[in-house]
C-alpha cells in the first residue's frame, strides 16, 4: 500500500481552518500520484483553492510520511484544463511530490486502451467509503470491489468515463479503480461521486 494514500488540503478560513481531502495513488512514478481534480478547488465557491502549498500526500504504508504537492506551471496549466466546473469528465489531475514515497513501487500505467465493459470489477482503492466509513478511522486504506454499471459513455470522450457501482463519500474521490490482469494490478480509473 506504499503506492496509494490521502491527500490533503488545508487553508485558513474566517471561524478556523478548513480541510478538503481526498485520496490519491502513485503511477509510474514514486514521486507523482494521480487524484480528482476537484479535491483542489474550494468545494464552496467552486474556485480554486488559493493555499495550494498547503496540500499534502499522507502514504498508508508509513503515516507519518507527509509529502507536499509541487505546484508548477504545468500543474497549474493542467488545473485550468481540468477545472471539474468547466467538464466533470476531466475531473483528474497528476500532482508532482516534492520527494519521493518512500518504499513505494508506483503503479504501472496500462498501455492497452482497451475501455472497460459494463460488469468489469474494479477494485478501489480509497481513504473512505460511505457504506463501511464509520468503522474505520481513515489510518487505513479502504479496498472496495465494484463493478462498472456503464461503459457506453467512454466512447463519447477522448478520456474515458465510466458509471460503476462503488461507494464513495467525503475523501474517496480519486480513488484508484485497479482491474487484475496477467497477475498484477493494472489502474484503469479514477474515482469521482457524481450525482446519479
Amino acid at each position: 500500500m506504499a503506492g496509494t494514500g490521502a491527500i490533503i488540503c488545508s487553508r485558513k478560513v474566517a471561524n478556523g481552518t478548513m480541510t478538503i481531502w481526498g485520496s490519491a495513488a502513485s503511477i509510474l512514478s514514486a514521486n507523482q500520484i494521480v487524484t480528482a481534480a476537484h479535491i483542489f478547488f474550494d468545494p464552496k465557491s467552486k474556485q480554486r483553492n488559493s493555499s495550494l502549498q498547503n496540500c499534502y500526500f499522507h502514504n498508508y504504508s508509513n503515516r507519518r510520511v507527509s509529502i507536499p504537492i509541487l505546484v508548477t506551471p504545468a500543474f497549474e496549466v493542467q488545473l485550468r484544463e481540468n477545472d471539474p466546473r468547466e467538464n466533470h469528465r476531466r475531473d483528474w489531475a497528476v500532482v508532482r511530490l516534492a520527494s519521493a514515497i518512500p518504499n513505494c513501487k508506483p503503479y504501472e500505467a496500462d498501455a492497452s486502451g482497451d475501455l472497460l465493459a459494463p460488469g468489469a470489477e474494479l477494485l478501489a482503492i480509497s481513504h473512505l467509503h460511505k457504506d463501511i466509513k464509520n468503522r474505520f478511522s481513515g489510518r487505513e486504506p479502504i479496498g472496495q470491489r465494484c463493478n462498472v454499471r456503464d461503459g457506453t459513455a467512454a466512447r463519447l470522450t477522448g478520456v474515458p468515463f465510466y458509471l460503476t457501482d462503488c461507494d464513495a463519500d467525503a475523501g474517496a474521490s480519486g480513488s484508484i479503480g485497479l482491474v487484475r490482469r496477467n497477475g498484477k494490478w493494472i489502474p484503469k480509473a479514477i474515482l469521482i461521486g457524481t450525482n446519479p
